[in-house]
């Protein structure tokens, strides 16, 4: 099924490098599905990408040898423009920007990662557990792993498998906070037969296990000897992190900067580079001027607007990769003003359907994105997970306009809509300093008054936005109606539970765990997203993920805006970068070096 402008799949013609059984082979083992697994193979590699993601430069592309390689250890410094400042280098509650997921990818290597190749392979483990090589049990409910022999942290102290124990105690641990619990919680009971292998069972069988809590920016571990005293995970470890990764850190000077330098305890051997500079900066504008005058030598988490004006630049390369992050709106399905009672306006489906339908998004990919993505229809439409019956709800001005009258909302004096005494007025947030975001916000603003919808607007910095419960973040307090930002599959398993299940909704008294501040619920998907969870079939757990988004798109969960690519510009002295749909840009810097 087409979907959006382009009619085809914007992965649809990366070319592969892994041989396609062999990627099978290990789908069915990890119960990934078959067309999924066939995805995964037609997916490999870091080939420079035609129409959709061109890598654009005029210095060797990403998958260019004009470079010789150097020998490791070469050194120098590079810095990295973000427009985002962390909350916290703590993976575990952290991870919620890109902006950490950059820096903490430099200092954490997790159990599991996913390579060039687009499929999971050895991080701190010896293998990649799978049915085939015993690691995991026929049902699933078993899973033993195995960590490489003579890992180090950060500081030098070993790591050992009690480390892994640890993990699973602070990760579940109420005061942790945890972004998420995801498999974690379905954890009964470890052994430890040596210092290096744990015997995993699970209460039931959970299909996304390795992947969720091994190998996406989830899959990291936490020293004992560090954190085994009772500190606080979130500020005293999560302003100066120990870790496992190629780099370890140096300092956080707020508003300023985060350095790290070579991590020469790492186990793939020493970073070639020897340090990294995170500079912060007040926005996206700031870290693109820099990096096209050479003050900065990465520009990271660009958008597909800035393409046309760093596509051209002398001794600047542009990387352009296909990825699973999708741009939305979200409704917030909770009254803001007491979050244990529907939301007065947007728990009626006709009015979300309304809202969407008032939106010329196809406008706003072609004029505000150069055309240079597709409409998205949901956060699996570019894998073969995809519901191909599906398709972006149309837009239709004057059918919105009929499903508000249905509803009850009439146009005021001000042609604003009423009912019941009730202005149909929502407050819109985003992250400030996003000037792409803030530009679609006044653009969607119109729309919606077009059809008789108030949007008012209030904007907050990343760290204020999506900052946890106890930090009173302002999503997850859910004073809003609207909110726009992107979110990505965390790793290559389809599992949406994150988002759309009703244990994943944020509450600061009883969840503060939770994933989901925009607060869905709804018990059909809630058990099909268990059903698929429980599945080890890969065909048959496919099929259900398809219902799943079924479920999803006729309740019109979200307003679906656009694929998004990931966009990086670095100058074109900086080498070894592999951006990849499922690891990103940041999976392998230990790997980036300086050319002369």
């Amino acid at each position: 099924m087409a979907v959006g402008k382009t009619g085809r799949r914007p992965w649809a013609h990366l070319a592969g490098k892994r041989s396609r059984r062999d990627v099978l082979k290990l789908a069915g083992a990890l119960g990934i599905s078959l067309p999924y697994a066939a995805f995964l193979a037609a997916c490999g590699g870091t080939e420079p990408i035609e129409e959709l993601g061109q890598s654009t430069a005029t210095a060797p592309t990403a998958t260019s040898d004009a470079a010789p390689e150097p020998s490791a250890g070469q050194g120098g410094t590079i810095s990295v423009g973000l427009w985002q400042e962390p909350e916290s280098l703590t993976w575990a509650t952290g991870g919620a920007s890109f902006a950490e997921r950059a820096v903490l990818l430099t200092l954490h290597e997790p159990l599991l990662r996913v390579g060039p190749n687009n499929t999971l392979e050895p991080g701190l483990l010896e293998e990649v557990p799978t049915v085939e090589n015993g690691g995991i049990s026929a049902d699933g409910t078993v899973i033993t792993i195995k960590l490489k022999p003579n890992l180090r942290w950060s500081d030098g102290e070993p790591l050992t498998i009690e480390d892994y124990v640890f993990t699973h105690e602070k990760v579940v641990d109420p005061n942790t906070a945890a972004t998420q619990l995801l498999g974690w919680d379905k954890i009964a009971s470890i052994e430890t037969p040596d210092e290096l292998t744990a015997v995993i069972t699970l209460a039931e069988p959970y299909a996304p296990f390795v992947n969720v809590t091994m190998a996406s920016w989830f899959g990291g571990l936490f020293p004992k000897h560090i954190l085994g005293d009772g500190r606080d995970i979130r500020t005293e470890f999560g302003r100066a992190p120990i870790g496992t990764g190629p780099f370890k850190f140096v300092e956080w000077q707020a508003g300023s900067h985060i350095t790290v330098e070579r991590n020469e305890h790492y186990h793939r051997g020493p970073a070639k580079l020897d340090r990294i500079v995170f500079k912060i900066m007040p926005d996206r504008n700031t870290v693109v001027a820099q990096v096209k005058n050479g003050d900065i030598d990465l520009a990271y988490d660009l958008t597909e607007a800035q393409i046309p004006e760093l596509q051209d630049i002398e001794g600047l390369t542009l990387y352009t990769t296909p990825g699973t992050t999708v741009e939305r709106y979200f409704f917030n399905f909770r009254n803001p003003e007491n979050l244990h009672e529907p939301h007065p306006v947007l728990s009626d489906v006709r009015v979300r359907k309304a809202i969407v339908m008032a939106i010329d998004r196809q406008e706003i990919v072609d004029t505000l994105l150069y055309g240079r993505t597709e409409v998205a229809v949901n956060e699996l439409g570019t894998t073969p997970y995809f519901n191909d019956s599906l398709t972006p709800l149309p837009y239709d001005p004057e059918q919105a306009k009929a499903l508000l009258d249905e509803a009850g909302w009439v146009p005021g004096s001000d042609g604003i809509r009423e009912k019941d005494g009730r202005r149909l007025s929502l407050l819109h947030i985003t992250t400030a300093g996003n000037a792409l975001r803030e530009q679609m916000q006044v653009v969607v603003q119109q729309y919606l008054k077009d059809v008789g919808i108030e949007m008012t607007i209030q904007n907050y910095r990343p760290a204020e936005l999506w900052a946890g419960c106890d930090s009173n973040g302002i999503a997850a307090q859910g004073k809003w109606d609207l909110a726009g930002w992107a979110e990505t599959i965390p790793g290559i398993d389809p599992d949406i539970s994150l988002f759309w299940s009703t244990d994943q909704v944020v509450d600061c008294q009883t969840n503060p765990s939770g994933y989901s501040s925009w607060g869905y619920s709804n018990p059909e998907v809630d058990r099909l997203l268990a059903e698929q969870a429980r599945t080890i079939d890969p065909e048959k757990r496919a099929e259900i993920i398809r219902q799943v988004q079924q479920v999803l798109h006729d309740d019109v969960n979200a307003i679906w805006l656009y694929y998004r690519l990931d966009i990086i510009a670095a100058s074109s002295r900086l080498q070894g970068i592999q951006p990849t749909p499922f690891g990103g840009s940041f999976w392998n810097t230990g790997d980036w070096f300086l050319s002369s």
